[in-house]
């Protein structure tokens, strides 16, 4: 939508575009498959974060690796009000399991601890690890298998 200034009608106000936003994940390989493959579309962080509907890199600034999509529902919510389907979409089981593991990146955080769920679609296309060659070869080469990719 463009818009004008009220005070000069022919000249234009100028849309801010958003910004390029990043989510970091750990360097485990097998997460970063999970990801490349589809199975993997979800993320729960600690605390209340601005992320918007839009684009996003997923990356790792520890061990380089990056890949493109789009952010399709962001949710704030309490640790204990995370919907059971999202967190077995995030590789859990139940509630206490999810605790436990986000204890390890978040000492601090409980059941009445704020969180932001992340939601994201396909990858782009375009991204590297996006295309089947280079997820083929980087299982392989990570000792991993690549099963049931959900391409």
């Amino acid at each position: 939508m463009i818009e004008y200034e009220k005070s000069h009608p022919k000249r234009r106000i100028h849309e801010v575009k958003q910004a390029l936003q990043a989510i970091l994940i750990s360097t485990d390989p097998q997460t970063r498959l999970d990801i490349m493959l589809g199975r993997k579309k979800i993320t729960i962080r600690e605390g209340h974060r601005d992320y918007k509907v839009g684009p996003v890199m997923i990356c790792c600034h520890i061990a380089p690796w990056a890949v493109l999509t789009k952010i399709t529902e962001v949710r704030l919510t309490t640790l204990a009000d995370v919907a059971q389907e999202e967190l077995e979409a995030d590789g859990y089981i139940d509630h206490r399991g999810m605790l436990e593991d986000l204890r390890g990146y978040y000492p601090d955080i409980n059941f009445d601890s704020p969180v932001t769920v992340i939601k994201w679609g396909d990858l782009d296309p375009n991204s590297f690890y996006a295309q089947i060659h280079n997820i083929d070869f980087y299982a392989e080469v990570n000792g991993l298998k690549n099963t049931n990719p959900v391409l």
